[in-house]
């Protein structure tokens, strides 16, 4: 991860994301390593940060660690979760709303972190249907509540466009 974020920040990229710990074959990682993986990463680059955690390692971050690692860091910026947990969601944007850029990873859970304060989604879609996408998040930053009736009906095209094209 090191050497991915050092080659990010000489391509001069704006951001970049650190993916979750995956140590292969149902291995959750415990605290400790999972401080040291993203310390390490986050310590390693100038650039903001963006921390990832994916269902497919099959655990959570823990939200301590991720306070800490935002109040220790300033280049930490946000964090995409994908861990489908609401609750945890709804902690995660209480805790750290106001200090991170929260997104939820992937559509079927949008509605439900831009109604919390999240910033929004990340993920394929706004590969396929870009303006479509972006239509969602800046429907909800309006506040107008016919524009949030029109981004239910959008987000639902782009998980139809998804399963169309992908």
């Amino acid at each position: 991860m090191v050497d991915i974020l050092r080659a990010a920040e000489a391509a001069k990229f704006d951001a970049a994301q650190i993916y979750s710990l995956d140590m292969g074959h149902g291995v959750v990682p415990n605290r400790r390593e999972l401080e040291r993986y993203f310390r390490t990463a986050i310590e390693a680059t100038s650039l903001p940060v963006i921390l990832s955690n994916q269902k497919k390692v099959g655990y959570a971050l823990p939200l301590d660690l991720v306070e800490d690692l935002a109040s220790r860091y300033t280049n930490l910026a946000g964090y995409a979760y994908d861990v489908a947990d609401p609750f945890y969601m709804i902690e995660l944007i209480r805790r750290l709303g106001q200090r991170l850029e929260i997104n939820c990873s992937g559509t079927e859970n949008t509605m439900f972190t831009l109604a919390l304060g999240g910033a929004g989604f990340q993920g394929m879609e706004g590969n396929i249907v870009p303006r479509l996408a972006a239509s969602i998040t800046a429907a909800c930053a309006s506040g107008d509540t016919r524009d949030r009736k029109s981004t239910r009906l959008n987000s639902s095209h782009i998980t139809i466009s998804y399963a169309v094209f992908c």
